[in-house]
């Protein structure tokens, strides 16, 4: 049987990068964001559990890719 993988919010997404940041980190970031874009992520934070490093290791990867582009983007390339 195959199973097919729930798609992850991108609340969901922040909250497991911020966690990954530390708290020292994360709380700069917070300073840059609205504060219902503030509360869905610390909802998500509350709520997350234990992440895998599988999925941990996912999203990562895919905000590294994102950042990667961004830059790539802002340098005229």
């Amino acid at each position: 049987m195959t199973t097919v993988a729930k798609p992850i919010s991108g609340a969901r997404k922040a909250a497991i990068i911020m966690m990954a940041l530390g708290e020292e980190t994360s709380s700069k970031l917070f300073k840059h964001l609205l504060e219902d874009e503030i509360e869905r992520i610390a909802k998500e934070v509350a709520s997350l559990g234990k992440v895998g490093p599988e999925l941990g290791e996912q999203v990562l990867g895919e905000f590294h890719q994102m950042t990667a582009a961004s830059d790539y983007i802002s340098s005229g390339g």
